[in-house]
């Protein structure tokens, strides 16, 4: 493991890691091995391996984002045209699951695994799917 010397502030990454460009780790959170990594990380998240996260995201605290999660940040392939994604406060991400550039996770929300999200999803629900839909409201979050 390594520290985040940008911050260093208990982080726990798991080498080989990629951290790249204006990236920044929160208090607390844990990035697994063969990630990249180079958008903005809250406080007590969990990165699990082989997840990308690029310039111009925005992770929120307490996110957990599954094994082999991609983010994109490019609006069309080889445009040069970039746009951040912003995943809220509490957020789950399933395994494998992709999320399109441009968009806006809700706060307490769960994705499920292999989904493929390309729409915003409001805050405390549950969606999953190719494309993600709706399933249902997620209940018990204060």
């Amino acid at each position: 493991m390594a520290d985040n010397k940008k911050n260093n502030n208990k982080v726990k990454i798991w080498q080989p890691t990629n951290l790249y460009g204006n990236y920044q780790i929160g208090r607390g959170t844990k990035i697994g091995a063969f990630c990249d990594i180079g958008g903005k990380i809250g406080k007590n998240c969990v990165i699990q391996t082989m997840v990308s996260v690029p310039p111009l995201t925005i992770i929120e605290d307490n996110v957990f984002l599954g094994p082999g999660v991609r983010i994109g940040n490019e609006v069309f392939p080889m445009s040069g045209k970039l746009s951040g994604v912003r995943i809220k406060e509490g957020a789950i991400i399933g395994m494998n699951s992709s999320i399109r550039a441009g968009v806006i996770i809700g706060k307490n929300t769960i994705i499920g695994q292999h989904s493929n999200v390309v729409a915003d999803i409001p805050d405390n629900e549950v969606w999953f799917g190719n494309p993600a839909k709706f399933y249902k409201m997620r209940m018990g979050i204060t």
